[in-house]
């Protein structure tokens, strides 16, 4: 049997929970994989221009994502793609166009949370900073309001997709500010009463010591309602991967602790499994690997070349990540506990793959290029059938 995966992607029938990653493994042939289709391309203008993050797979087949800049004001989208009827095209809808003080340049994606859609914003907002926003449909169309402005004591510039728990508590880092401005982890949590406001605690303010700094990629939460993550490598200070578990009693600090550090290379941790395995890539030497709760590392694949940010599950297991070398790949799990990881290239014919890739239950891949060798330069979503 195998383990079950929780990643932070939104694969239909997995559920969303954690982090990301991704490579291209330069020396394996290209699968025979069909050739992928744009099912939609961004022009610039109020539809907006360069996508970010990962795409939003609803029920009905639609898709949803944010965009660094266009709109009406040029600070951003969100967007939701509907999928065609009798073959027609897929069609966009703005859902909210971002002006400075609701949020500016949103990042990472959008995650689905109580029939609301969530994200962050890199600038914009109060002190212009970065925000946490929601999205609330309101029958014709959406509305926007401010989760939280960030201040820079708080964490400053969030730039990846957030996570949440089961009482719909969320979850995200700040790759700078706090106390040190080397970063924070932090959580919101919602009002008691509808409306109200929601309330930010930082969870761990990194000090640039042996905690790191810098964190970066989003988290992973696992089972136990432990975090993950890692924090960004500055020769000579290493990343680190690392895990925040939650009190046993409410209103006492959460336990922070360094699982791996790595002289060498950049890691991310991208999938937790039911265990509490964590899997994860380097940048270089490019390798797949998984980690014990222990710290123990094991190199499951080596030469994994040019990792981008986010690992989705997809059916069975398999988990699917885009490259910079615009590859999609497949890591494929073995059949046993003692068995072989394998990996399987995907060779869509892009310059550059913008974010995690999206996997629905049949296997079908979605994802952006932003081709900044030619056309289309603004980004577009493309359909990938393996």
């Amino acid at each position: 049997m195998r383990k079950q995966f929780f990643s932070n992607g939104t694969s239909s029938g997995q559920r969303f929970l954690l982090l990301s990653f991704l490579a291209l493994l330069l020396a394996l042939p290209a699968s025979a994989a069909s050739a992928p289709t744009l099912i939609f391309t961004f022009t610039g203008g109020s539809d907006g221009s360069i996508p970010q993050g990962a795409l939003l797979l609803d029920s009905s087949g639609a898709l949803m994502g944010v965009t660094a800049q266009g709109g009406t004001s040029g600070k951003g989208v969100a967007f939701k793609l509907t999928p065609p009827v009798n073959g027609g095209s897929w069609t966009e809808s703005v859902l909210h166009s971002f002006s400075g003080s609701d949020g500016a340049t949103p990042a990472g994606g959008l995650l689905a949370l109580s029939n609301t859609l969530v994200g962050v914003t890199t600038f914009g907002g109060a002190s212009n900073l970065g925000t946490v926003f929601q999205l609330t449909s309101n029958g014709g169309g959406w509305t926007e309001t401010v989760l939280h402005s960030f201040s820079g004591s708080d964490g400053a510039n969030p730039t990846v997709r957030l996570v949440a728990d089961n009482k719909g508590s969320l979850y995200g880092i700040a790759p700078v500010g706090g106390t040190s401005n080397r970063g924070v982890v932090f959580q919101l949590k919602p009002p008691t009463n509808p409306g109200g406001t929601w309330t930010e605690t930082v969870l761990h303010n990194f000090t640039g010591g042996s905690d790191g700094f810098g964190p970066f990629g989003v988290l992973l939460i696992g089972q136990n309602g432990a975090l993950y993550g890692t924090t960004s490598q500055n020769n000579p200070q290493p990343g680190r991967v690392f895990r925040l578990k939650p009190p046993k009693v409410a209103g006492r600090p959460w336990a922070f602790k360094v699982l791996h550090n790595d002289l060498a290379t950049l890691i991310n941790v991208d999938v937790v499994d039911d265990t509490g395995t964590l899997f994860g890539t380097t940048l270089g030497p490019g390798q797949f690997f998984k980690l014990s709760q222990s710290g123990n590392e094991q190199i499951l694949i080596n030469q994994v070349d040019y990792p981008m940010p986010g690992l989705a599950v997809g059916p069975d297991g398999v988990l699917y990540g885009g490259s910079f070398g615009a590859d999609v790949l497949k890591f494929i799990p073995p059949a046993n506990q003692t068995g072989t990881w394998t990996i399987e290239r995907l060779n869509p014919g892009f310059c550059f793959n913008n974010g995690m890739p999206t996997v629905d239950s049949a296997g079908t891949i979605y994802g952006y290029n932003v081709n900044v060798c030619n056309s289309p330069a603004h980004g577009a979503v493309y359909q990938l059938t393996p």
